[in-house]
């Protein structure tokens, strides 16, 4: 059966070793993903009680000065456990440090987890909203313009960072954790277009629902990058 030219293959980067981190075996590894063409190579996460494993913003950094063409994505980040700004700024840098090739994935992590969200200052309750109020600070931050930001959980008067992202247009890979009690889990991508607005769609993972996008940021521009080609710069 032939392959459509459109069908793109990533692979998973080695991240996680069961006995000794082997450095050794990257090197190689990238030269191999460059040589026979793979789209694409990807980092996950697990913050915490996980042996042996490399953490993703720093793993791609390095798979960045290894290679020069395949993309590289995380699948997903817990963006929720960390301050927004300073994840705007790191990952703005990787973009620029890959030349554009950075694909951000983002996602709340286990929506039982309590105990290992309180952990990282981010506790259950609110995790929902804390998760959309990052996004949307993220993505006013990477326009490079002055940002005065009054939300819930974060707070910003007339400040901005640099570098921004290469792309002026992008999207973002988003997961929705649900509790065990709920329907089977659902993975949705919301993309942003030029004009800041939020557009879902299906994913390998399964089927989706619209997501209701804020208010506030429909009319925003956006900062993340497409998961299915490289976003073109305005």
């Amino acid at each position: 059966m032939a392959i459509s030219p459109s069908l793109r293959f990533g692979v998973a980067i080695p991240q996680r070793f069961p006995g000794e981190i082997d450095v050794g075996l990257l090197p190689p590894f990238f030269a191999a993903i460059e040589e026979l063409g793979y789209d694409s190579c990807w980092v996950v996460e697990q913050a915490i009680n996980a042996q042996n494993d490399l953490a993703p913003i720093p793993l791609l950094s390095y798979a960045a000065a290894l290679t020069s063409r395949a993309r590289l994505g995380s699948s997903v980040l817990i963006s929720v456990l960390r301050n927004p700004i300073n994840l705007a700024k790191s990952l703005a840098t990787l973009d620029r440090l890959s030349n554009g090739r950075l694909i951000v994935g983002v996602g709340m992590g286990n929506a039982t987890g309590a105990p290992f969200s309180e952990a990282f200052g981010a506790p259950a309750k609110g995790k929902a909203a804390r998760f959309e109020e990052g996004l949307l600070l993220m993505r006013r931050l990477w326009t490079g313009e002055r940002v005065s930001f009054d939300g819930r959980f974060w707070r910003l008067d007339d400040s901005f960072i640099s570098p921004t992202p290469r792309a002026a247009a992008a999207s973002a890979l988003v997961r929705r954790s649900r509790p065990r009690r709920a329907r089977p889990r659902r993975t949705a991508r919301r993309r942003v277009d030029g004009r800041g607005r939020h557009v879902d769609g299906p994913t390998a993972g399964g089927n989706c629902r619209p997501a209701r996008t804020p208010r506030r940021a429909r009319t925003r521009p956006g900062g993340f990058h497409d998961v299915e080609a490289r976003v073109r710069g305005s």
